[in-house]
């Protein structure tokens, strides 16, 4: 259940950030499956105008 958030991790790391957005929200669609860290990541990629 939880590899669709870590895998978005994962491409956030490596700079991947559309990437990361979306098999964050898929995790979130599918298996409502969130934590801090990918919380955080959304905000980033959705929020911040300098990626």
């Amino acid at each position: 259940k939880f590899v669709l958030l870590e895998l978005g991790k994962i491409y956030y790391k490596y700079g991947y950030k559309d990437m990361a957005k979306k098999e964050i929200m898929r995790s979130i669609k599918l298996f409502e499956i969130i934590d801090k860290q990918g919380a955080d990541i959304l905000q980033d990629t959705l929020f911040n105008c300098n990626s």
